[in-house]
């Protein structure tokens, strides 16, 4: 319940101040079985227990998960209100890969190129800007001090205004 705290006070703070707006109507869901709070599993057995779902909105995430987490999956649906703002629609299918295309996305990638790729790149499966996006804006939101130089995230900290 903590955490969940913790997201709302740091969503809507950045909210507040204009750096991250997130869809009306977002939903948080803590869980341990993976699915939405309507029983919908995206992914089945895939092994996505994380993740954004942007037809109703919601986070779901695993129980006992740290705020870096939470942060993670408000990042995503901050990347949903962006493309909605640019667009006018909602994102087609379960991803948001139509955020790569918004003028932030477009800035996003430009800010990073050439930079060194940060400890974490390699863990990730499947990478993909959405996803280096959201874990760099995730560990800025809460300024994670395992990565105090953490090139992306620094990155984000200098890019979070370019849209």
């Amino acid at each position: 319940m903590r955490r969940l705290f913790a997201l709302a006070v740091i969503v809507l703070g950045l909210a507040a101040v204009g750096c991250m707006s997130v869809p009306t109507g977002l939903h948080v869901y803590e869980t341990n079985s993976g699915c939405t709070s309507d029983g919908v599993c995206p992914w089945g057995d895939s092994g996505y227990r994380q993740f954004y779902y942007a037809p109703t909105r919601e986070i779901v995430v695993v129980v006992g998960q740290p705020l870096k987490v939470w942060a993670h999956e408000a990042c995503h649906a901050h990347q949903h209100q962006a493309t909605l703002d640019e667009t006018g629609r909602e994102p087609v299918g379960l991803t948001l890969a139509e955020w790569q295309t918004t003028d932030e996305g477009v800035a996003y990638a430009a800010a990073i190129a050439g930079w060194p790729r940060p400890d974490w790149y390699a863990i990730a499966n499947n990478y993909s800007l959405l996803e280096d996006f959201a874990e760099a804006c995730g560990r800025y939101l809460v300024q994670d001090p395992r990565f105090p130089s953490d090139p992306a995230r620094d990155v984000f900290f200098e890019a979070r205004d370019f849209r």
